[in-house]
């Protein structure tokens, strides 16, 4: 069974204009060989005839969910079935650009078991989406008492054993499946380390008003199953 240093896992929903330069960038920044995984979240735009596309790339795996799942499990979905030495996960537009997958993995070599990203400017942009985050972040804190500032941050990294043992056990499929796996790591005491990354764009959050809604209700799901 071949494995790799480094998997790189994208989930993506309705990402087909970006994920022929994210792929590029990636495999151009590394110089070993690294596994790179896109798993499509039921997308609806032309996400699936670029992914056929680019089907035939050297160590591209690609994962299609059957309709539109969520984050979680599409991310779930991907570290499982990653064969990498360290896994991470990050947005398919690269928000946070090459160079915040190689501080995570910098992390995750030294000294970390779980390396999470912290948004140095999370969200100049977007008076609505601010307030839902504050509203997000304020119900996080108070019920699960998470130390972290930023568990939005779309780029994590794991090694490969905890990441296996950490995303058997989630049950949260939505955009709250980060604050079910920090739950879990902290319960276990492993050691999570912060990396502060820019984020270099701010357009493509799918993020609603709903979606807050639910991710209230799963912070309260993930409350009675871990406190």
């Amino acid at each position: 069974m071949k494995t790799f240093e480094l998997s790189v896992i994208l989930p993506a929903y309705n990402q087909g204009r970006f994920l022929k330069e994210s792929i590029e960038k990636i495999k151009n920044a590394f110089a070993d060989p690294i596994e790179l995984i896109i798993v499509d979240d039921g997308s609806t735009d032309n996400t699936s005839e670029i992914v056929k596309e680019i089907s035939n790339l050297k160590n591209l795996k690609i994962i299609r969910n059957p309709h539109n799942i969520g984050k979680g499990y599409s991310v779930k979905r991907g570290m499982l079935s990653a064969k990498g030495k360290y896994r991470i996960f990050t947005d398919a537009d690269l928000p946070y650009g090459v160079e915040g997958i190689k501080k995570i993995l910098e992390k995750l070599k030294n000294e970390c078991d779980i390396a999470i990203g912290q948004r140095v400017d999370p969200y100049p942009q977007n008076p609505v989406r601010a307030f839902c985050h504050k509203i997000f972040n304020f119900f996080i804190k108070k019920y699960l008492k998470i130390p972290f500032k930023d568990t939005q941050c779309g780029l994590k990294g794991f090694r490969g054993d905890l990441a296996e043992e950490i995303f058997k056990i989630l049950n949260i499929n939505g955009f709250a499946f980060d604050i079910e796996l920090l739950c879990f790591a902290l319960k276990k005491g492993y050691k999570i380390c912060i990396v502060e990354v820019e984020q270099l764009n701010h357009n493509t959050s799918t993020i609603t008003f709903k979606d807050l809604f639910e991710i209230i209700c799963d912070v309260w799901k993930i409350k009675r199953i871990y406190n």
